[in-house]
């Protein structure tokens, strides 16, 4: 779903300034229990079931996104600081290889944002974290209202939308929000802000409020929708809402105190044949084939960073060969987050039909929160589309790629076959655990995998895994007995 949002950061941008604070947000602020009921509250918590969602994961670029049930949400915030802690238990709805409860526990302390384990150590997260967590932490009505109350907070007219007074409240350069309001009740229907992703760049995030009820001397809302990008993100419906009157303790904790990590970018090489070379170093791998007159990379993930790092250490590798083709094998943004950079170093994109309109979009989006290597020199796509089965051969090298019939992670993946090598390039259908490591509870795309294989056909020795390690295919064949 494409949306414009330039027009939404024009429209943010350039209300005229009213004189004072503008009569609807005085209503609204009436309409939620009073300036003095909203200045007396220091804290919130809110206590909640629903639903949240696999964000960048869906069975198609279009398709809803894979659903978590949430069967507990507790988040307290502080409202005298950019301060909240986040508790979730959370049971996935979807094929996935961990199917029992996921509690998860994060926070933000100002510009430290955190995560806590199951075993109660906290580590910091880096700062693109704490940069979305901020945000996220004004998207509540009683939040955003008492920061707007502040000395220094700037409220703006910004007319009318679709039934609703529309305000724009700048709270710092990085923090400005339209706010929606009711024009019947005065009450927050909505929040808007503009926040970055990889893949979508310039992406509206929005939050919706219904079902109003008093929560001591305020009214605050029972129900809460968030959509990043057009795509519904989060449900709730809101059991309780307790707003606290005195100082509530959210610092950060001690373990999460140092310095921001800054994510590294390693990349390896290990030549698994003649002119076949596995670049690994991180999380996400990549393939690099040599042909007889160019070369071609297979999986270009993540963001930019490591992309680049990718495509420079496959030039390294063959210097005097032009590095042509970046082969997608699936549109879920950790796969993707690199084809912005492919396309920007003139790499032509080879990836499965159905995800061809979703990389035109994403080659097209703006980029001016975090400019990236696209939108420093900007290029338009070429997009190879696969089918049942796309064929790349000349006297030196054959790589066939095939669509993968019937996957439970996404409708369209396609891996790399080498013939010659016997040797299988896939993403996410089998992640091999470390040597030293036991193995996930559950396979559960090894079997499709596997079937995939056996229909096709294919002789394959080796399995060069997209996340872990180079393994036999037998290996593959176990887990999908499973």
């Amino acid at each position: 779903m494409h949306i414009s949002f330039s027009a939404v950061l024009t429209f943010m941008g350039t209300a005229a300034l009213a004189q004072g604070r503008p009569s609807v947000f005085d209503d609204a602020v009436r309409a939620m229990g009073g300036e003095t009921a909203i200045r007396a509250a220091t804290s919130l918590t809110l206590e909640a079931t629903g639903r949240n969602y696999n964000f960048g994961q869906g069975m198609t670029p279009s398709a809803p996104l894979p659903r978590f049930d949430v069967s507990e949400l507790r988040r307290t915030t502080d409202l005298t600081a950019v301060r909240h802690r986040h508790e979730v238990t959370r049971t996935a709805a979807f094929t996935t290889a961990f199917t029992t409860p996921q509690r998860i526990i994060f926070g933000l302390d100002g510009d430290i944002a955190y995560g806590i384990a199951q075993n109660g150590n906290a580590t910091r997260n880096p700062a693109a974290v704490a940069t979305g967590r901020r945000q996220e932490h004004y998207h509540h009505p009683l939040v955003l209202l008492r920061a707007a109350l502040e000395p220094g907070a700037e409220v703006q007219a910004a007319g009318t939308q679709s039934g609703h007074h529309v305000l724009r409240i700048r709270l710092s350069p990085a923090d400005t929000f339209q706010l929606w309001l009711n024009r019947q009740t005065h009450l927050p229907a909505r929040i808007r802000s503009v926040r970055y992703d990889v893949n979508l760049g310039d992406a509206l995030y929005e939050s919706t409020f219904e079902s109003w009820a008093p929560a001591g001397a305020l009214q605050l809302p029972t129900r809460q929708t968030s959509r990043f990008g057009g795509a519904v993100i989060a449900e709730y419906e809101i059991a309780r809402s307790v707003v606290g009157t005195e100082p509530a303790d959210l610092q950060a904790p001690e373990g999460a105190r140092g310095p921001a990590p800054t994510p590294a970018v390693n990349v390896t090489s290990e030549e698994l044949a003649p002119g076949v070379w596995y670049l690994a170093g991180g999380s996400h791998h990549s393939v690099l084939v040599e042909f007889d007159q160019y070369l071609m990379l297979i999986e270009t993930p993540q963001h930019d960073a490591r992309t680049l790092a990718v495509i420079a250490k496959a030039r390294e590798l063959r210097p005097n060969k032009p590095l042509r083709y970046a082969v997608n094998t699936h549109h879920h943004h950790d796969h993707s987050g690199g084809v912005r950079a492919a396309i920007a170093e003139g790499l032509t994109i080879v990836t499965h039909a159905g995800n061809v309109a979703f990389y035109r979009d994403v080659a097209r989006r703006p980029h001016t929160l975090q400019p990236d290597a696209l939108a420093r020199a900007p290029k338009s796509p070429t997009i190879v589309p696969v089918g049942a089965k796309r064929v790349f051969q000349d006297r030196s090298r054959t790589v066939e790629l095939y669509h993968v019939r019937g996957s439970p992670h996404t409708s369209t993946m396609i891996v790399a076959y080498l013939p010659t090598e016997r040797m299988l390039v896939q993403a996410d259908a089998y992640n091999p655990p470390a040597p030293n490591q036991p193995p996930p509870p559950s396979f559960p795309f090894a079997r499709n995998l596997v079937e995939n294989v056996e229909r096709l056909a294919l002789r394959v020795d080796r399995v060069a895994a997209l996340h872990g390690r180079v393994v036999p295919f037998s290996e593959i064949r176990e887990a999908g007995s499973h």
